[in-house]
């Protein structure tokens, strides 16, 4: 699910999703960062997650030895099942490397995959000190508290991603499955200011094949406050999700 290095051939889907959490973590751009000196663990925004394990530091050492062993390392899964991506960066103007060295290493990256759909995305400096985590659902949907940390291990800036929706992620989720749709695996999740309602809103879709009838695609708009249906509507046929 990873690789050594940046430089390695990606999957199309990790490479999606790198482009993802690449910029994602630069969370200035989004939101309302709140500047702390304040030396703390990092946050997981319980509401929006299933799991509370956050990892803290990078083991370079049990890195090294997995990607010397084996140079094609990409990752492995747990026996809980969560996908675990581990690679790491070169400076961008160092050439690629034969073999693995530590001493050249600009960055560290692990993404941590749930079954239930869940992501986290953890970024660390080269002494393996963690520097940034994200987290998401699904392919994109960005959820939880974002954070930044200074060398020191000290909150430097943190937005949480869930703030202007009341009615959240897990509620979001429970209605797809009152109607037999489970978001980890299908269908689609988005959310954000709309004009015509003047509020934030979810936009939910899945596609519909139902024996005997043309498919279609499922679409509901929820209110990010209240969880309303705002509209309900079928369209068609169904694209790529």
């Amino acid at each position: 699910m990873a690789m050594g290095s940046t430089t390695q051939k990606l999957t199309l889907t990790v490479k999606r999703f790198l482009f993802i959490v690449i910029c994602g973590l630069c969370i200035s751009c989004n939101g309302q960062a709140k500047p702390s000196g304040e030396s703390r663990p990092p946050v997981q925004h319980t509401k929006s997650r299933s799991k509370n394990t956050v990892m803290k530091k990078f083991d370079i050492d049990e890195f090294e030895k997995k990607i010397k062993d084996n140079p094609e390392y990409e990752g492995y899964t747990t026996p809980d099942g969560t996908e675990i991506t581990e690679y790491y960066r070169l400076p961008p103007e160092a050439p690629d490397l034969d073999a693995f060295d530590r001493s050249k290493v600009l960055a560290y990256t692990r993404i941590e995959k749930q079954p239930d759909g869940y992501q986290a995305a953890y970024q660390f400096n080269n002494k393996g000190n963690l520097t940034a985590v994200s987290y998401y659902y699904s392919t994109s949907l960005e959820t939880g508290t974002w954070q930044q940390f200074d060398d020191a291990g000290a909150v430097v800036s943190e937005i949480d991603k869930d703030k202007e929706y009341a009615f959240g992620l897990p509620e979001v989720i429970g209605f797809g499955k009152k109607h037999r749709v489970d978001f980890a695996k299908t269908g689609r999740i988005k959310r954000g200011y709309d004009p015509v309602y003047k509020t934030n809103v979810w936009e939910l879709r899945w596609a519909v094949d139902e024996r005997g009838a043309a498919p279609y695609q499922q679409v509901f708009v929820l209110d990010g406050t209240t969880g309303k249906v705002l509209s309900e509507k079928k369209e068609g046929p169904p694209r790529r999700l």
